[in-house]
């Protein structure tokens, strides 16, 4: 089992998209405005797309770059 910590407001607008997703009868927390599933090469391309928006440039602006950097900063910090 994965854990990851947000913050209180993050946990409210999680539970809210739960409670919305489930009307729809539907599994997945994270779907398109037409109920689909999001493909993960489109979530890849949109990451990127931030990323290059944001001015992050050098690096892999990646889904796994992320985690990787969050597991870092968690162990830096003594979580386990």
């Amino acid at each position: 089992m994965n854990v990851v910590l947000v913050s209180q407001k993050t946990n409210k607008l999680l539970r809210g998209l739960i409670a919305e997703t489930e009307e729809f009868n539907n599994e997945y927390i994270f779907t398109t405005v037409y109920r689909n599933t999001i493909e993960k090469v489109r979530l890849r391309q949109r990451i990127k797309r931030y990323g290059k928006g944001a001015g992050i440039i050098g690096v892999r602006v990646l889904p796994h770059t992320f985690r990787s950097t969050l597991n870092l900063s968690c162990e830096i910090m003594g979580m386990s």
